[in-house]
């Protein structure tokens, strides 16, 4: 007598047991009935079946609740590619056909279910290139000085990287040949330099005569100065100044125009004043101020003013270093300059002593030392000016420190090879030696 096919609830019990779990619901259907009469429902039932690793529902409603059930259970069967069948296999040459018939659909190398028409023309259509274009805005920048800079557009595409765009804008071969510096300005920038690797020859100096002859020894005619000023770093060729890019914050594709103003701003904030007049909106008439004070002063202080420029300049951050000045201390070394000058009247010296031991602050004095990536020596500012605040020494001596750099920036191309301090900048000691190593190729 043959067996009775097992129902699909019982496989599914037979395979996961407790672990299938069955969710009915129950809902009401509306049933078409006479018209002009109440609308007549029924109970009707929906399941879903949970398994390890798969759920399953049933797509329409049944009468009864079993019903559902065994639905819900033939779908599981179905995805789960399991046809039970009345007799079991009762020799090992059919559980081993049975079990290659299984797992066979698993190994298929046709979809049983290829992508539908509208998926294939979207998806060809977006990879055509015919979707709208993304123009961002960037700046050439020549290596030779003679040719000036100019703006231009680049159409980026879904279908192509973004560095082939960039490489046919530099003329290279390829996007291979594209170098990228590091980022430009300030920590949230993502404004970088783009520009062709240089055709260098490692070659001997026995062999660099030959190479000479042919035009291709010396490339120091090459180096785009101006964009190495901005970068920090020695870039050949002409070089392209752009925003695009991926971040680590965000998976697209990330770009923004770059237009002349924003080069020139780059520049600017490179000078020892250039941020004090971004910050206080007024490139034109700004300038440093000859003395600090907390009630007037607007835009940056002082001291983060120094601080920036050195971070654009590529040095480690200034070192102060604050010292406190005792009253008693003045206070000798005031008498000792009176001691030769002509005595006052007692009056006076009455008034001054009781003024001395009426207020008795303590005072402060500040040195700046600034050094190069190799911790060497470039600037020291040592002044004899004191101050009632230990910020505001600080902030007196980082202005000092700023109007001696903008004073030999604006001085750079004076042929006296030494530059004469005036009294505001007095107490600055410089090596000349080094510090014209990281100031002579300033454009």
């Amino acid at each position: 007598m043959p067996t009775a096919v097992p129902t699909p609830k019982a496989v599914v019990h037979q395979r996961f047991g407790a672990k299938a779990r069955y969710t009915v619901e129950e809902v009401r259907e509306d049933v078409g009935g006479c018209p002009g009469l109440a609308p007549q429902t029924r109970n009707v039932y929906r399941c879903a079946l949970d398994l390890p690793g798969l759920s399953v529902a049933t797509p329409g409603t049944f009468l009864r609740k079993k019903d559902a059930e065994q639905a819900a259970a033939q779908i599981a069967l179905d995805k789960l590619g399991i046809h039970p069948t009345a007799n079991s296999p009762t020799t090992p040459q059919e559980a081993w056909a049975e079990l290659i018939a299984r797992i066979s659909g698993f190994f298929i190398d046709e979809s049983e279910k290829p992508y539908s028409p509208e998926a294939v023309d979207s998806a060809l259509e977006r990879w055509s290139g015919t979707t709208d274009p993304v123009e961002v805005e960037a700046v050439l920048v020549p290596h030779m000085l003679e040719d000036e800079l100019k703006t231009v557009r680049i159409n980026l595409r879904d279908n192509e990287h973004y560095m082939s765009y960039v490489a046919a804008e530099l003329s290279a071969i390829d996007s291979s040949h594209v170098l990228v510096s590091r980022t430009i300005g300030k920590t949230s920038s993502e404004i970088r330099l783009y520009f062709a690797a240089a055709n260098i020859h490692a070659v001997s100096d026995m062999s660099k005569h030959a190479l000479d002859s042919l035009g291709d020894g010396d490339i120091n005619w090459q180096v785009n100065k101006r964009a190495s000023y901005i970068c920090g770093q020695t870039i050949y060729g002409d070089a392209l100044l752009a925003n695009i890019g991926y971040t680590r914050r965000d998976s697209e594709l990330h770009t923004e125009d770059v237009n002349l103003c924003s080069y020139y701003r780059i520049l600017l904030g490179k000078l020892p004043d250039g941020n004090c007049k971004m910050s206080r909106d007024s490139i034109l008439a700004a300038e440093l101020p000859s003395a600090y004070s907390r009630f007037s002063w607007k835009g940056l202080s002082p001291r983060d003013l120094l601080c920036s420029f050195c971070r654009l300049q590529r040095l480690p951050e200034p070192h102060f270093a604050v010292s406190r000045v005792s009253c008693d201390t003045l206070m000798s070394a005031v008498s000792s300059e009176e001691r030769g000058a002509p005595a006052g009247s007692a009056e006076n010296q009455y008034t001054n002593d009781v003024r001395i031991n009426k207020e008795k602050p303590d005072l402060f004095k500040c040195e700046v030392n600034i050094r190069s990536r190799k911790q060497e020596v470039l600037l020291e500012y040592s002044a004899a000016d004191t101050w009632s605040k230990e910020s505001d020494a600080i902030q007196n001596s980082s202005l000092k420190v700023l109007i001696w750099f903008n004073n030999y920036f604006k001085k750079l191309t004076s042929k006296t090879g030494k530059l004469y301090l005036s009294e505001s900048t007095a107490g600055v000691k410089c090596s000349w030696t080094i510090f014209y190593g990281y100031t002579k190729e300033a454009p």
